[in-house]
């Protein structure tokens, strides 16, 4: 079958926050990866980018490009953090944005957090584990490119 991966743990993880947990939640499917949410069903054994073609970006490369966006389009006053969270809620929870099935568990947390009525500024969080560990080195690394290149 197209997009079997039997060690995949994406049918073990959360559909509505951090790391592995149930599927009862639409955060995935219905507010973020939209009509995705099948590909997490429990038993499904569905690689990670299974709804992508061949040399097709994944969220993460999205994720870079959209924080590259950001750094670049600040003019003179830079970095705006708040101009940057609304485009990626924007991004994120617009249908057909992107057509990867999987979302790391620091998307899953934000929009959790943000679907309980947390401010945007509130809503990025940090499960220990997951985003320590590889969630959170695709959006660091662009801005420590960016960064590079600016004077102190």
């Amino acid at each position: 079958q197209k997009g079997s991966f039997p060690e995949s743990i994406m049918a073990l993880s959360s559909t509505g926050g951090a790391g592995r947990g149930g599927s009862d939640s639409d955060i995935v499917g219905t507010v973020i990866n939209h009509g995705k949410k099948g590909f997490w069903a429990r038993g499904g054994g569905y690689h990670y980018h299974c709804s992508l073609e061949r040399g097709e970006t994944t969220l993460e490369g999205e994720m870079a490009r959209l924080a590259m966006r950001s750094l670049t389009s600040g003019g003179e006053g830079g970095f705006d953090l708040d101009r940057m969270q609304r485009e990626y809620v924007d991004f994120m929870t617009t249908p057909g944005s992107h057509r990867d099935a999987y979302a790391s568990s620091y998307h899953r947390m934000f929009f959790q957090n943000r679907a309980a009525g947390r401010p945007l500024r509130e809503c990025p969080s940090n499960d220990g584990h997951n985003v320590d560990a590889i969630d959170g080195l695709v959006i660091p690394a662009v801005v420590l490119l960016g960064g590079a290149a600016r004077p102190e």
